[in-house]
């Protein structure tokens, strides 16, 4: 048998076609870092008059092998399937490969596997002012309002759980206002 590097496109694509590899490679959509995508099947199908032993398939990069039907061995005219899912790890272009052997070759043909991680959505406070001047206030007496807006400039919803006022004259102040908590 040949190494499949020496072997011309014409000649691949006739592996190609024994084996019944519809794809000659698969593209996932943007999935979330951490996340995994919609699954996609490829189908292989022993278009020869002999069956094929020793089938075999492996995945590589953010990629995994998440079911399908083929087992070890696929009889002459039959097919099986072979389903893979995108999972990144990292954010950006991500890349793998679905590799089939079986018993009548000696290199695994290549099914060429691309999917782009996304960053995860992510919420950002942000304070119109870093300080509220109130100026000199006589004891016991209250002073006019002073407004903070707060606003989410990030991609996801902010939750948050309290409001809180803090310092050493923490007990001087009352915060009021719209922010549901």
């Amino acid at each position: 048998m040949k190494d499949l590097s020496s072997l011309s496109a014409a000649d691949l694509e006739d592996i190609a076609a024994y084996l019944g590899n519809a794809p000659g490679s698969l593209s996932f959509a943007p999935t979330i870092v951490g996340e995994s995508s919609t699954s996609q099947t490829v189908t292989v199908r022993a278009s020869g008059t002999a069956t094929l032993t020793s089938l075999a398939a492996s995945v590589s990069g953010d990629f995994s092998r998440s079911g399908g039907t083929c087992g070890t061995t696929l009889s002459a005219s039959g097919s099986c399937t072979i389903t893979v899912v995108f999972s990144p790890t990292a954010a950006g272009s991500r890349t793998g490969s679905l590799s089939i052997t079986h018993s009548g070759l000696t290199t695994a043909v290549p099914i060429a596997l691309s999917g782009t991680g996304a960053a995860a959505p992510e919420p950002t406070i942000s304070l119109n002012a870093s300080s509220l001047a109130f100026g000199s206030q006589t004891v016991n007496t209250t002073s006019s309002a002073k407004t903070l807006t707060v606003s989410n400039t990030g991609n996801a919803a902010l939750n948050f759980s309290a409001i809180t006022l803090g310092g050493s004259a923490a007990a001087d102040y009352a915060a009021t206002g719209g922010c549901a908590v």
